[in-house]
């Protein structure tokens, strides 16, 4: 392969990133977990290996997670769903499964889903 850049270029390139935070895994893996929250939020579990996929150290991962609220995240990611199954009458059993299988997969611990399908259940019961 054909290298179109010095070894020199592409140093002073880095730094000059570095020095001006555009490169920056901190700011990165927080930026991302935040946007995560916000838009489609996920578990820890599952944060954490798209940031690793993504090619983040793994100290940098467990700092930026330190401050994650899970079970706010769980709440808004099952809510949605589970408005709609609840407007479908559906049964408790099918409400559980559905629900809890849509959090598992978004990477939330099943102690959790647990948890959160109860609370949700309950809220959206007593409306």
């Amino acid at each position: 392969m054909e290298r179109r850049f010095s070894s020199e270029t592409v140093d002073k390139a880095v730094v000059y990133l570095i020095d001006h935070r555009l490169l920056d895994d901190e700011a990165f893996s927080s930026h991302w977990i935040s946007s995560r929250e916000r838009r489609r939020p996920k578990g820890s579990r599952a944060l954490k290996q798209e940031l690793r996929q993504l090619g983040v150290d793994q100290n940098i991962i467990e700092g930026a997670l330190e401050g994650i609220d899970e079970e706010t995240n769980a709440g808004n990611a099952g809510r949605k769903l589970a408005s709609r199954l609840v407007n479908q009458d559906c049964s408790f059993e099918e409400f559980r499964r559905k629900v809890g299988a849509h959090l598992q997969r978004r990477g939330f611990a099943y102690g959790l889903v647990s948890e959160t399908v109860n609370s949700l259940w309950s809220e959206l019961k007593s409306d």
